[in-house]
C-alpha cells in the first residue's frame, strides 16, 4: 500500500498513519535470524493486523469519526502539539477536545498496548474477566475522542478481524483472519515484563512498537540503520550527513530506542533525533539565554557569514516547549518569556531548545554550524 518514497498527503493525519505503517518492520527484516515456520506465521498475524489497521483508518477516516480535513484546517499547517498549547493557553476546550480526535489515528497500537498484559490466553483467544475489560474499556475511552463506546470499539476491531463475544463471566477476543494474534502479544508480554527492570526497557518497548522480532534473539541489538528504517530517501541522506559530521567531530550517537538518536559531549546534548507529531525531528538545546555562554552563543553567529539565515532559523524554531502538546502543562510554566536576538518568544515547560522538522540543504548547514558552535563552547573555547 505504502510506498517509503512518497511525499503528498492528503492530511497531517494521513503523514501520521504513513509513518506508523511504514515504521513497522517488514516481516523480511524482523523476522531474519528466525527459522522456525509456525513462529514466522503467528507473527506475521500480528503484523498483518496493525499494518492493514493503519491502511484502514488512512483510505477511510470518516469510519473511525476521525475528521482529517476539519483538523487539517484547524491547524492550519502548524505543528499540532503546539496548536494545542495555545489552545491551553487560551483556555479554549473546543479546539482541545477537537485535536484529542487525533487519538483515534493510533487506535491500532493502543489497543494492543492497553490490552497486551490483561488477558489470559485460552485456545488462541484472549480472556478477560468482565471486571478488568470494562476497567479497561473506561481507560481506553479516555483517551481517544470522541468517546468510542464498547460497541464502537467491537465495530473498529471487527471490520479489522477481531471478534469480541460476551459470556457470563468474562468478555472474549479472537480472530479466523489472525487466529495467532493473542498468543504473539502475550510472548511480547513475557519479554517486556523480563526485561522491565533492566536499563534495556527502552529498546525493547521501541521493538515491540516497531514490531521487530529480532528482540527476542539473544544477541540482538539496534543500529544505525535501524533508526532510519521506514523513513524515505531524502530523510535518510540528511539523518547520515549530520551523522558523519558528527563522526567527524568524534562525536557518537547514542541509540536508546528505534527512533531516536542523541548526540553528547562531556554530558551535554548536542543534538537529539527522534520522532515528533510523526515526523523526523531535531533539537538543539539552547544554552540559558541569562548565561554568560548563550551571550557568547549569539556572538560567534554573528561573526558568522550566513549570520541572517541563522538569526531567522533560530527566531523561527526556538521552540516554546519540549513536550510534544499532548501532555498536559502546569499553570506554574505558562506565559514564560526568552528573548532570542531581540526578539522575545513565550515558552512553557522543559528547557529551551532549536528544533525543526524541516530537512532542506539550507537547515542542513545551519544545524551543522549551531552544532559546531555549541560544541565549541562546551569544550571551553572562548571568543575571539
Amino acid at each position: 500500500m505504502f510506498d517509503r518514497n512518497q511525499t503528498y498527503f492528503p492530511t497531517f493525519i494521513h503523514r501520521a498513519l504513513f509513518y506508523r505503517a511504514n515504521f513497522l518492520r517488514t516481516p523480511e527484516i524482523s523476522l531474519a535470524g528466525i527459522n522456525d515456520e509456525k513462529t514466522k506465521s503467528a507473527y506475521m498475524d500480528l503484523y498483518h493486523f496493525l499494518y492493514d489497521f493503519y491502511v484502514d483508518i488512512y483510505k477511510n477516516p470518516q469510519d473511525y469519526h476521525l475528521d482529517t480535513f476539519g483538523l487539517e484546517d484547524l491547524c492550519k499547517g502548524k505543528n499540532w502539539g503546539i496548536v494545542k498549547i495555545n489552545a491551553g493557553w487560551r483556555k479554549d476546550n473546543a479546539t482541545i477536545e477537537k485535536l484529542d480526535e487525533i487519538d483515534i489515528s493510533i487506535f491500532p497500537w493502543r489497543f494492543v498496548w492497553e490490552i497486551l498484559s490483561k488477558f489470559h490466553l485460552e485456545n488462541n483467544k484472549a480472556v478477560f474477566e468482565k471486571d478488568i475489560f470494562n476497567k479497561l474499556i473506561k481507560r481506553f475511552q479516555k483517551k481517544c475522542y470522541p468517546k468510542p463506546y464498547l460497541n464502537t470499539i467491537c465495530k473498529f476491531l471487527e471490520r479489522n478481524g477481531i471478534i469480541a463475544e460476551e459470556t457470563e463471566n468474562n468478555f472474549v477476543l479472537s480472530s479466523r483472519k489472525h487466529p495467532a494474534i493473542f498468543v504473539v502479544l502475550k510472548q511480547w508480554n513475557d519479554l517486556l515484563e523480563k526485561t522491565n527492570k533492566t536499563n534495556k526497557r527502552y529498546l525493547y518497548h521501541s521493538a515491540f512498537h516497531h514490531l521487530d522480532y529480532r528482540a527476542f534473539l539473544p544477541d540482538w541489538k539496534i543500529s544505525f540503520e535501524d533508526v532510519l528504517y521506514g523513513f524515505d530517501d531524502k530523510t535518510r541522506d540528511f539523518i547520515k550527513e549530520i551523522n558523519d559530521f558528527m563522526v567527524s567531530m568524534k562525536i557518537n550517537c547514542k541509540i536508546e530506542r528505534e527512533w531516536s538518536l542523541e548526540y553528547k559531549f562531556k554530558g551535554k546534548s548536542l543534538l537529539n533525533f527522534n520522532i515528533a507529531d510523526d515526523r523526523p525531528f531535531f533539537r538543539i538545546p539552547m544554552f540559558n539565554v541569562f548565561s554568560e555562554e548563550y551571550k557568547l552563543f549569539e556572538s560567534k553567529i554573528e561573526s558568522l557569514p550566513n549570520k541572517d539565515k541563522i538569526k531567522s532559523f533560530c527566531k523561527k524554531n526556538a521552540k516554546r516547549c519540549r513536550l510534544c502538546g499532548c501532555h498536559p502543562v502546569p499553570a506554574s510554566m505558562l506565559g514564560c518569556w526568552i528573548e532570542v536576538f531581540g526578539k522575545k518568544i513565550k515558552i512553557c515547560g522543559g528547557s529551551p531548545f532549536y528544533g525543526t522538522s524541516l530537512l532542506t540543504k539550507d537547515s542542513l548547514e545551519i544545524l551543522k554550524d549551531l552544532i559546531k558552535i555549541r560544541y565549541d563552547i562546551l569544550k571551553g573555547i572562548k571568543a575571539n
